[in-house]
């Protein structure tokens, strides 16, 4: 016995196929009510592949429908998220806040997270929690609001009992996200055991999300309050003066900027580098408050502590001066900061330091230093 050849079992397919259209074709035109029926069919269908409109169909994960659809594009429609469970505060939305000016040839390119991020930026936004009403936070709520968008609605779990019980959501965590006016509730159950994933509730049915809801959540009082140090305003091209006074007997330091150029005014006077002076900038805006204290710790290193002043212009009206004081080291690159307002914090830098040698660290090996202006 021999195989069909291709050819053969091609053309026999291609005759089926033909003879099947022309039934359908004549059953078409004998009877036009079918054909409409049939047009619409195809439509709807056609429809449901390309938008989706109610997530039944999903090609992967991403392209499922997210838990909150919040992007950089529609912040402004936010107008608040709420929390119900160990801590319960509410961040609210409040006024636009002026924006630092900036030409467009000097916007870098961000990714998501630092887009969303600049979008809440534009908002004064106001953490409720107990008591207190402060400042919240847009780091920290920006982080959040992009894991609420990039969880998505695509593994399904049956909502039974047994399965709320076993995925925490009997005791869950309430997250409340009103949007343009209308509030939406997810139930937020333990983690999974990989600790990148949450098992959630929303709308009637448990989803398991790639995101850890509960770490972006904090586990402690006031996790939403603001750790933000400087102004928004306050920017690398805003700053025009940076003072370092000493008080352990240690040099002051002054830098100034002259036209485009920063020139060390104390102790000495040269001209300074200007990608050090660069990266040291990025570096002081880019303080935050990791830990709020309520008292200086017994061990901290007090010997290179030092006030710190920098002078901003805004974009009208006359200088204004910031002061921070450094009050010592608590390791490699942390360090204890004291507010005007006496509020102690922990935060980060690696650059601090060269305020300690500013010589060494600002001016160009090969310029030659004239002599000290003596203790400032």
């Amino acid at each position: 016995m021999t195989d069909a050849s291709p050819g053969k079992t091609g053309s026999t397919f291609a005759d089926k196929l033909k003879a099947r259209a022309g039934n359908l074709i004549t059953i078409a035109q004998k009877n036009p009510g079918f054909s409409l029926i049939l047009l619409n069919s195809f439509l709807a269908i056609l429809v449901l592949l390309l938008y989706d409109p109610m997530g039944w169909v999903h090609s992967n994960y991403q392209d499922a429908r997210p838990l909150v659809d919040i992007s950089p594009e529609n912040i402004d429609t936010l107008d608040s998220i709420a929390l119900e469970g160990e801590q319960s505060w509410v961040i609210a939305r409040g006024e636009p806040q002026p924006q630092p000016d900036k030409p467009e040839s000097q916007q870098p390119v961000v990714n998501e997270e630092v887009a969303l991020e600049k979008s809440v930026d534009r908002f004064a936004w106001k953490l409720k929690e107990g008591d207190a009403s402060i400042e919240a936070d847009a780091k920290r709520l920006s982080r959040l609001l992009l894991s609420l968008h990039d969880a998505r609605r695509y593994y399904e779990l049956e909502n039974t009992k047994a399965n709320r019980k076993q995925y925490g959501l009997d005791d869950a965590l309430k997250i409340t996200v009103t949007v343009s006016g209308k509030s939406q509730e997810i139930l937020v159950g333990r983690s999974s055991v990989k600790g990148n994933e949450s098992y959630v509730l929303v709308d009637g049915s448990i989803y398991l999300v790639q995101e850890n809801l509960r770490r972006d959540l904090g586990n402690e009082p006031f996790y939403f309050k603001s750790r933000r140090v400087w102004p928004l305003e306050l920017s690398r091209d805003t700053v025009s003066m940076v003072e370092a006074d000493f008080p352990n007997g240690l040099r002051s330091v002054k830098i100034a900027k002259a036209g485009n150029d920063w020139q060390l005014l104390a102790p000495t006077v040269a001209p300074v580098q200007p990608t050090e002076m660069t990266l040291f900038l990025d570096d002081l805006l880019e303080i935050r408050a990791e830990e709020f204290l309520k008292e200086v710790p017994p061990r901290i290193d007090r010997k290179d502590s030092f006030t710190l002043r920098l002078v901003y212009r805004k974009s009208m009206g006359n200088p204004v001066e910031l002061q921070l004081r450094i009050l010592g080291k608590k390791d490699y690159s942390s360090y204890l900061f004291e507010k005007p307002d006496g509020q102690l914090f922990v935060g980060r830098s690696l650059y601090l330091e060269k305020l300690l040698q500013p010589e060494e660290s600002f001016v160009d090996n090969g310029q030659a230093l004239p002599e000290t202006t003596g203790p400032q």
